[in-house]
């Protein structure tokens, strides 16, 4: 007998096996093809052999330039083996698509009413988002975009659908996917899906209000909601501050001074650089000036000569 709820548990099977089919047997056959990759399956390597899983490192002893949820996602896909290879350091891109396949899915099943022409056309989105090319890509590739997608893609939902609700209590799924997507690569995944549903609920709230004063009084208010928001899904990041800190004084002295030193070390190049840019503005800016200077004292001579040769025949 033909009920949503058990079309929908065999469409998400379905969806779940496709997805597996697409991603999974491919990841390991070719070798990393670009800097990016192995830039990133390097770092977990070194959180495996050295064990230190909260200030990740390159084997030359230099920090993460990014978050580190994308190497504690290979790392954790690579303790079976014990080792970073083409297939483990990719498997969390795939799967990464895979769910913002199931959560495009159980978007639009749950919004809409539960017949079998919704869950077709549910099905067949997100059949279209994973054979895109660009998401295949990156699904099968060693690179933060897929997981930072998967995150941004599932704050939207959550916030939309708290948008729809009327902005009432708070998002909790939709901080914790911003929140992570922090982790992964910074503020954007915070910015990206407040924007984009800060904007959807001033238009409805405009929609809803009768005059400007209660219009300028609804948006005032709407903005004030996304606040709590921003601040809640940087918990995370400030965690993550913390932890590094309390680690730099627990490691001991050596741990600290090097961090100081590399921080330092940072700001110094930054200053060099200035200096360097500000010498070179400077000596352009004399050089302008020199030109000008000289156009100047090559005009007056070339008058004077001028006016030598007129005055030679008065002369005569």
């Amino acid at each position: 007998m033909w009920t949503p709820k058990t079309e929908r548990t065999r469409a998400t099977l379905l969806l779940l096996l496709l997805g597996a089919l697409m991603f999974l047997p491919f990841l390991g056959l070719s070798d990393f093809n670009s800097k990016g990759e192995p830039r990133e399956a390097i770092v977990a390597q070194q959180m495996l052999l050295s064990g230190n899983w909260i200030l990740p490192e390159t084997p030359d002893g230099e920090f993460a330039y990014k978050p580190p949820m994308f190497h504690w996602l290979i790392a954790i896909a690579s303790l079976p083996t014990g080792e970073v290879t083409e297939w483990t350091s990719r498997l969390p891109s795939a799967l990464a698509a895979i769910l913002t396949a199931l959560y495009t899915f159980l978007f639009f099943t749950r919004r809409a009413r539960e017949d079998a022409k919704t869950l077709s056309t549910a099905f067949l989105t997100s059949i279209v988002m994973l054979t895109s090319f660009e998401v295949w890509r990156a699904a099968v590739n060693c690179r933060v975009d897929m997981v930072l997608t998967f995150f941004i893609v599932a704050a939207l939902f959550h916030l939309y659908s708290w948008v729809e609700g009327g902005l009432r209590g708070l998002p909790l799924a939709g901080i914790v996917m911003m929140g992570l997507g922090t982790l992964t690569k910074g503020p954007v995944a915070i910015l990206l899906p407040c924007m984009v549903c800060g904007i959807l609920a001033l238009i409805v709230t405009h929609e809803r209000s009768e005059n400007t004063r209660q219009r300028t009084w609804r948006w005032t208010k709407t903005f004030l909601r996304f606040v709590p928001l921003v601040l809640l899904a940087l918990v995370p990041e400030h965690a993550l501050q913390l932890a590094l800190d309390l680690l730099a004084q627990v490691g001991g002295d050596d741990l600290e001074l090097a961090v100081v030193l590399q921080q330092l070390a940072g700001d110094v190049q930054a200053q060099v650089r200035a200096l360097h840019h500000a010498a070179h503005e400077a000596e352009l800016v004399g050089q302008k000036v020199g030109a000008l200077v000289h156009d100047h004292d090559a005009g007056a001579v070339e008058l004077q000569a001028g006016l030598e040769v007129l005055g030679a025949p008065l002369a005569g």
